[in-house]
């Protein structure tokens, strides 16, 4: 390589020169205007320094420095470009959101494509994933109800008085059920003091109290009967929770 002073490489517009004398490390290198090593950058870039360097060592792919981005607010890094990661994330959602743009048929007919291809495998991990995570999402839908009653309700009684005929649909088969379930010999008498006792505790307390079929009149697995003991006094909201669901333990 030609030997070029750093006044000489100023004088012709270059971004580098070279002297022929190694740097503190040993490099026989290019060095940028500023006097440092080229090749003394390049290993930093790729294996790091500091905090960099010690992430790199342990397999981490982010690091902290404890200096906080002025873009994002943020100090955390990859390890693997020491470029920060909210910044970096940022810059290829809009370089994708532009690509997109600028190529919008060919990108929808390739989503499409992708669709169809994979519509099977995407249906069969459906049906897989929901088999193997029935009871976690049982448990999140609980939860999210009872974090989220007072909408529940409300979305409920809007459901109800735009659609009336639905509302109805359901009282008559809830009727028609309850009338095949209720034996003949049954003590209505007993029935009706179950009853009697949801108003008194909804008269007493100010709650919402529901009379709850302890086994479920209508249940894929088991169907009870209307009978007074297979009835139980609760709080509306835990029965609607409950709804026609039956713990057999």
């Amino acid at each position: 390589m030609e030997i070029i002073t750093r006044q000489e490489a100023k004088e012709q517009g270059l971004s580098r020169y070279f002297t022929g004398k190694p740097c503190s490390r040993e490099h026989i290198s290019e060095r940028y205007m500023m006097g440092k090593c080229v090749a003394c950058s390049r290993h930093e870039k790729k294996h790091g320094t500091g905090q960099r360097a010690e992430a790199i060592s342990k397999g981490l792919v982010h690091f902290s420095t404890g200096n906080v981005c002025k873009r994002c607010n943020t100090d955390k890094k990859y390890s693997s470009s020491g470029d920060c990661v909210y910044c970096h994330q940022s810059k290829g959602k809009e370089k994708k959101k532009v690509w997109r743009e600028k190529n919008r048929e060919h990108y929808l007919a390739q989503a499409k494509e992708y669709r169809e291809r994979t519509k099977q495998h995407r249906r069969e991990y459906s049906i897989k994933y929901r088999a193997r995570t029935v009871e976690q999402r049982a448990e999140y839908n609980k939860q999210h109800r009872l974090n989220n009653l007072e909408h529940y309700n409300e979305y409920r009684k809007r459901y109800m008085q735009e659609k009336p005929y639905m509302n109805a649909s359901h009282q008559a088969t809830r009727r028609a059920i309850k009338i095949k379930a209720t034996p003949k010999w049954v003590d209505f008498k007993a029935i009706k003091a179950v009853y009697l006792k949801r108003d008194r505790l909804r008269h007493e307390t100010g709650r919402d109290y529901h009379v709850d079929h302890i086994v479920p009149l209508n249940n894929k697995n088991v169907c009870g009967l209307h009978v007074p003991w297979n009835l139980q006094v609760m709080l509306a909201r835990d029965n609607i929770i409950k709804s026609n669901k039956w713990d057999c333990g």
